[in-house]
């Protein structure tokens, strides 16, 4: 409403970046698939939290439209998990947050899923990683974040929020190459304090727990995520087009599984539910957003391509196409190619003369 209020104000609106029609026509999809689905209530859930989504990627759009008010939203996010990261740190402390008794060694700040805050937190250290390498203010609290952020995430426990942050952590090496001399012996002691915290103070449960992930890969069940996914491929197998239905995937493996699971896998719960007319449409997204970090400035082009290779390795273990982080991402990386992208230089006066102008 305030956005719609702001419009209305300006009497202008930016002209939709192609990228929001695929955004657009994946949520149009998630609203048709109400037809079949096998869960009419959750498909309605599910597709208007992403239609809400959208909105949000069309805001970031319209009001975000210049670099340095895109990294003032990556900064906000930064500042928000610095407050998730603190509670984390504050469950551990307090022994108040050891995931309510399930599993010994695992914290999390207050109505978070331990696996889903890793992984937020892994985001915004890449993030940390990107203001450090654009030299952006208040380069003190983006170093500070990242031992602190390191530290949370591994007292969280999740194994797959630990192998996003090792992609995350690629970031790093490029970031610190921008800083000076000093700053760069600041950033090394800070990590080596931080790894030598974790060495002491992380419960030993907490590493044997992260100490798994080898064997999980190679003959595990991943938590019984692997009798999800199989239940999830026979599911897709017998609804191959057109899916069964946004949200429905519980729904659709409680027969096989008696419990109606999430699918704990983005990929393979676009898949199941959406069909292959869905999936298609989010592999066509994700290959125009690769094109859109192609074609952005050197610096901003590697730290988009960490971003979203550590969003890739995130949800191969979370439903997340559904969720804020994730349309976030998306609408900041359209919104940065749509102010840094190779074509602005020429097309930047065009980009920014509204689409509409109401009469006064």
């Amino acid at each position: 409403m305030i956005g719609l209020l702001a419009v209305l104000a300006t009497s202008r609106i930016r002209k939709i970046h192609p990228a929001h029609y695929l955004l657009a026509a994946l949520v149009l999809w998630m609203f048709t698939s109400y037809l079949w689905s096998h869960s009419p209530p959750a498909t309605i859930t599910k597709a208007t939290s992403s239609a809400q989504l959208l909105v949000m990627t069309l805001l970031i759009w319209q009001f975000a439209p210049t670099p340095i008010k895109q990294r003032s939203l990556i900064a906000a996010y930064i500042c928000g998990s610095y407050v998730s990261a603190a509670s984390v740190l504050y469950a551990f402390a307090t022994n108040s947050g050891s995931n309510l008794g399930l599993a010994e060694g695992r914290y999390t700040a207050s109505g978070f899923d331990e696996n889903e805050l890793g992984v937020t937190l892994a985001l915004a250290l890449a993030m940390s990683g990107y203001l450090l390498s654009m030299n952006h203010k208040y380069q003190f609290a983006w170093l500070l974040h990242i031992p602190v952020s390191l530290l949370a995430i591994c007292l969280t426990g999740s194994r797959g929020a630990f192998l996003a942050t090792c992609v995350a952590a690629f970031m790093m090496p490029f970031s610190f190459a921008t800083l000076d001399a000093r700053k760069r012996w600041m950033a090394a002691a800070a990590l080596t304090l931080c790894l030598s915290m974790a060495l002491v103070v992380i419960p030993k449960t907490t590493w044997e727990r992260l100490g798994t992930i080898h064997s999980e890969v190679a003959e595990g069940t991943f938590t019984n995520r692997t009798r999800i996914w199989t239940a999830g491929l026979e599911v897709y197998r017998e609804h191959p087009i057109i899916g069964v239905g946004s949200g429905a995937f519980g729904e659709s493996v409680y027969s096989r599984l008696d419990v109606p699971y999430v699918a704990h896998n983005s990929y393979l719960s676009i898949l199941v539910e959406l069909g292959t007319i869905g999936a298609t449409l989010f592999a066509a997204l994700l290959c125009a957003l690769l094109y859109l970090i192609e074609n952005l400035p050197k610096v901003q082009r590697r730290a988009w391509l960490i971003l979203l290779l550590t969003w890739c390795v995130a949800v191969s273990s979370l439903t997340w196409e559904h969720r804020k982080p994730t349309w976030l991402l998306f609408g900041l990386l359209i919104a940065q190619s749509g102010a840094l992208g190779r074509k602005s230089s020429s097309q930047s006066s065009a980009r920014l003369e509204p689409r509409y102008a109401f009469s006064r």
